[in-house]
């Protein structure tokens, strides 16, 4: 089974993960009984596995060993899984790189154009492999206006890309670079004309 793990980078280094409640139609092993529920928590045991949800009707939680549930909940549980698995094994370094590119100074104004990405360090930091899955990211940017006035109204510019990952093994980094996103500065020249 293929998990995606979603990184977002904007240009001040802020990254940030999210998670939400999921809510689904879980249903008995017989199929006599539904109720709308999260998947809160995953555990393991040599008995089976027992999954933590919360019901959505009252907000409570419960406890339940998940072969109480039909066999495509227990798919959907063991996917759940897998993907609290590699949120607490997997760790992510990100590092800004920059090639200052081209400045050229025509007529009192000074023109940079800069090339920025990103370098992901993913580590393993548990005692498994972690296989199969794929990293996404989008970079979010602001382009300069005339004079180096950024206008607040303009909705920032994006780019996204994504880094498939076979094998991680444990206590290894694998090292990784976003797309790069070309920014061109305009600014007066403060040295004066060129």
């Amino acid at each position: 089974m293929k998990t995606t793990l979603s990184i977002a980078l904007a240009v001040l280094m802020s990254a940030g993960f999210a998670s939400a409640k999921k809510f689904r139609t879980l249903t008995s092993k017989d199929g006599s009984k539904k109720m709308e529920a999260a998947v809160t928590n995953v555990f393991a045991a040599q008995d089976g596995m027992t999954i933590e949800i919360e019901r959505k009707d009252n907000g409570r939680r419960y406890k339940v060993p998940a072969a109480s549930f039909s066999d495509e909940d227990q798919e959907y549980f063991k996917g759940v899984a897998e993907v609290m698995a590699l949120g607490s094994r997997l760790s992510v370094q990100i590092t800004p790189l920059e090639d200052r590119g081209e400045t050229q100074e025509s007529g009192g104004r000074k023109i940079v154009d800069t090339t920025s990405s990103y370098q992901l360090s993913l580590r393993n930091n548990g005692k498994v492999d972690l296989t199969d899955f794929t990293v996404k990211y989008t970079i979010f940017y602001q382009k300069d206006q005339r004079d180096g006035q950024y206008d607040s109204k303009r909705a920032p510019k994006e780019v996204s890309g994504e880094i498939d990952v076979k094998k991680l093994v444990p206590q290894s980094e694998k090292i990784e670079s976003t797309d790069y996103v070309s920014i061109v500065s305009d600014r007066p020249n403060r040295g004066g004309p060129g």
